[in-house]
């Protein structure tokens, strides 16, 4: 795992933990609060789901960083591969920044393409309510997890940056798990929190964070140089028997 993992990570992490609050909530709140009205389990089956929801994005991280290794190893050059793909991540991070922001819908046609998927995906759903168990909650997270969503989809792009199936599912299981906490809250305790949520300042905050973190890495990738291949390689040193003709 090089620095540029590591900056991924980081990235991913403020952004689903900041971005959660301010765009999550509207995607996520009507099957939060469907799972609500079961108030004697209400933890049990808000956790379920969330749970279900993360295992579908770290199997989407998984794929997509498979992909960027397929690339990388197509073209044959791994470290301008990843170059390529760390700046289509950084775009998708601004646009998911303005998106949060509330300034103007920058990924709507990508989550109306994202809903042609969902459009075969959602009647499932429906199958699945009223939840009353957590087999029930986890089949629901699971399907949930296909939602079109810019922030998923800003997501995947690191994901596919790091041009590993590994690291691309890591990628995607600390997205879900910085998701967690806000989307676990709102199951449980809706009302001021999603008010204090929607405030256009919190989105404008959070949309100024996360553009932050997409300059912060672009700055990294200007200063990280690609590895010399004509540089002397240092083989270790031969025996000194065989130095002296020995055997």
């Amino acid at each position: 795992m090089d620095s540029n993992f590591y900056q991924i990570i980081a990235s991913v992490f403020m952004m689903g933990l900041v971005g959660s609050g301010a765009h999550c909530i509207f995607m996520c709140s009507p099957i939060m609060a469907a799972l609500s009205l079961n108030s004697q389990r209400r933890w049990l089956l808000t956790i379920g789901y969330n749970l279900g929801r993360i295992i579908t994005y770290t199997l989407m991280g998984v794929l997509v960083g498979a992909l960027g290794s397929w690339l990388a190893q197509r073209i044959g050059d791994l470290f301008q591969v990843q170059r390529v793909l760390t700046i289509i991540a950084i775009l998708f991070m601004l646009l998911i920044a303005i998106h949060i922001s509330g300034l103007f819908t920058a990924l709507a046609p990508l989550e109306r393409m994202g809903g042609r998927l969902w459009q075969k995906i959602q009647p499932l759903t429906r199958r699945l309510l009223p939840v009353k168990h957590l087999p029930g909650a986890l089949a629901l997270g699971g399907l949930w997890g296909f939602i079109p969503c810019g922030m998923v989809y800003s997501a995947l792009s690191l994901s596919l940056a790091t041009g590993d199936a590994l690291e691309g599912g890591a990628t995607m299981l600390v997205f879900g798990l910085t998701t967690l906490p806000v989307l676990t809250v709102i199951g449980v305790a809706a009302g001021e929190l999603n008010r204090w949520l929607r405030n256009p300042w919190v989105k404008r905050i959070a949309g100024i964070i996360v553009a932050a973190l997409a300059i912060w890495m672009f700055i990294g990738l200007m200063h990280k140089s690609a590895p010399d291949l004509n540089a002397p390689k240092h083989h270790a040193p031969m025996a000194e028997g065989r130095v002296r003709g020995g055997a």
